[in-house]
């Protein structure tokens, strides 16, 4: 919960942030994200995070989502390998759930309140965005958690290129 607000400040506060500093500003953040994935996760036996560290987090990737959008999920994926002790495919299982359908509908709707979106895109964003979350949702119960890891480091090193160059 503590995210949602977040979302709602970020999408209004990008019309304030110059979009090229924004760009690579994520783009640095992901490659951070990166090497991030290769360390240890603190907390094997899963024992509950301490709110100071997690409430500010689930704070800035709200904020981010609602502002910048790209990148979020593999944020949070990253918060829930470290601070939780998840396995990369629980922790995707949940950012699909928290970042991919609250957190981002909370920010188009808002996005949509305060802005100009050309709804009629939609459909085809839907369907895609269902059809792409199925395929990765088989590829996931069938592979192994070591592959799922390196598909995750593969894609958020991709990411963080395409926004920096």
């Amino acid at each position: 919960m503590i995210g949602l607000p977040a979302v709602i400040i970020g999408a209004y506060s990008i019309s304030f942030i110059n979009e090229n500093l924004a760009r690579q500003f994520l783009g640095l953040l992901i490659l951070l994200v990166f090497f991030l994935s290769f360390t240890k996760s603190h907390n094997q036996d899963r024992t509950k995070p301490n709110p100071l560290i997690v409430y500010p987090l689930l704070f800035i990737i709200g904020f981010l989502n609602g502002s910048l959008s790209a990148g979020t999920g593999l944020l949070y994926t990253l918060m829930l390998t470290k601070l939780y002790g998840y396995t990369y495919k629980e922790a995707i299982g949940y950012t699909l759930l928290v970042v991919g359908l609250f957190y981002n509908l909370v920010g188009a709707i808002v996005l949509y309140l305060i802005s100009s979106i050309d709804i009629s895109i939609l459909p085809i964003l839907l369907l895609g965005s269902f059809a792409g979350g199925y395929v990765g949702a088989m590829v996931a119960i069938k592979k192994s958690n070591v592959l799922i890891k390196s598909a995750y480091q593969l894609v958020t090193l991709i990411v963080a290129y395409k926004l920096l160059f």
